[in-house]
């Protein structure tokens, strides 16, 4: 009997307003962006550790989107691309759609091509548009993805 598979969204949280602060101050700006950022994980776990586990048999795509955490919100946050840094791309095709932007990655089976269960790390690229459309800038994060079986 099939199973039917279901979509995953994955949101990165961006506080647009300290972010946009920090950007314009006088600061030496010695902090990394990714401290402006996070994916709704608990505070222990950095953003370079935060990791999605799918099973390729139950998952057909993930959602990436953005979202201001400032409140009230401040700007649009646009997620632009992901690249993989893995020989075993998880993903059959990338789609960059919408307002704001956000990525479709379409999960296709990379255990077939001989690889056991792998973690991989990628790259998202997202912006950061202020309510009059004034772009802010681009900016890279790096969170892993677990396949299975």
């Amino acid at each position: 009997m099939p199973t039917n598979k279901i979509n995953i969204t994955i949101t990165l949280y961006v506080d647009t307003k300290r972010l946009f602060d920090y950007l314009k101050s006088d600061d030496p700006k010695t902090r990394f962006i990714t401290e402006f950022c996070s994916f709704g994980q608990s505070e222990n776990i950095k953003n370079d550790d935060f990791i999605t586990r799918i099973k390729v048999s139950e998952v057909s795509a993930i959602t990436w989107q953005g979202q201001s955490s400032s409140i009230p919100s401040f700007g649009e946050v646009n997620i632009l691309g992901i690249i993989s840094e893995s020989v075993a791309d998880v993903f059959s095709e990338i789609i960059c759609t919408g307002k704001p932007k956000i990525v479709i990655g379409k999960v296709e089976n990379p255990l077939n091509n001989g690889f056991g269960s792998i973690g991989e790390r990628y790259t998202i690229y997202f912006s950061f548009t202020l309510g009059d459309g004034n772009y802010i800038g681009m900016y890279t994060i790096d969170p892993k993805i677990e396949v299975n079986l």
